[in-house]
């Protein structure tokens, strides 16, 4: 990781930061299974199995902010972008452990790839004992997933394996912006807001051969209100309405 914060002047500020995260590992896993039947006299089971895992990630990300102040006024501006990269290759094998006779043997190809971009602009203004504040967001969201599984025929070649494997994406873009006020009269504080969020997403599971598209608005207001009655004593009222939203790998429909 590395950064700069650059004042220009009394009234501007720039910054840049940029981050990654790169790791390629191996490791094995190894198990075994040992069975027999109800009065152990006869064995079932005597297998052994081994996961080779080969794994992959590929993550970086660039941050931009920029601040201007001038007295009781306030501009900020904040831009991101995060790439995230994970692959993971493995193979399953399971052998009958007496003869080394190889049952059965399959491999997987695990691709997930994520994209956000986000802008965000800010600005207060300061009036005596009321501030004023409003700003407005934008992000864009790409998501894919993609898991392959390819099983070993009786024929020694690998066949992919339709029912096991899985292909799904995801595009989302969120536009919102917000209104706040707080008022102060001595002991007694008021704070006033008002958010939308407009989300328009698209997700598609090319397994299941299903594109679901939504569009929605939602207005989430709030409002608090608070007195102190001493500096140790302090009575506070508030509501507000908020918006809960899944992570990626909920909203798959075959995990």
């Amino acid at each position: 990781q590395i950064g700069i914060d650059y004042k220009l002047n009394d009234k501007n500020r720039f910054g840049v930061n940029v981050r990654g995260n790169f790791r390629d590992s191996e490791r094995i896993r190894l198990g075994s299974l040992y069975t027999v039947n109800k009065d152990e006299t006869q064995l079932v089971f005597n297998t052994e199995s081994k996961n080779p895992i080969n794994y992959f990630q590929d993550n970086y990300g660039i941050t931009a902010d920029y601040s201007f102040q001038h007295k009781n006024f306030k501009l900020s501006f904040l831009g991101n972008y995060l790439s995230v990269k994970n692959k993971q290759e493995d193979d399953f094998l399971n052998s009958d452990k007496p003869t080394s006779q190889l049952l059965s043997y399959w491999r997987s190809d695990l691709l997930n790839k994520i994209n956000i971009y986000t802008g965000q602009i800010d600005v207060s203004q300061k009036i005596g004992e009321t501030t004023f504040e409003a700003g407005l967001k934008l992000s864009d969201t790409n998501t894919n997933n993609m898991i392959r599984y390819d099983t070993l025929s009786t024929n020694k070649q690998f066949i992919f394996d339709p029912t096991r494997s899985n292909q799904f994406s995801y595009k989302e873009k969120i536009f919102a912006g917000y209104w706040a006020y707080s008022q102060k009269f001595n002991k007694f504080q008021i704070n006033a807001g008002l958010r939308f969020e407009n989300t328009q997403s698209i997700s598609n599971a090319v397994t299941i051969d299903s594109v679901v598209s939504r569009n929605y608005l939602k207005w989430l207001p709030s409002l608090s209100a608070s007195y102190a009655f001493n500096k140790s004593s302090e009575l506070s009222l508030s509501y507000s309405r908020k918006i809960t939203r899944p992570v990626f790998s909920q909203l798959n429909p075959f995990r």
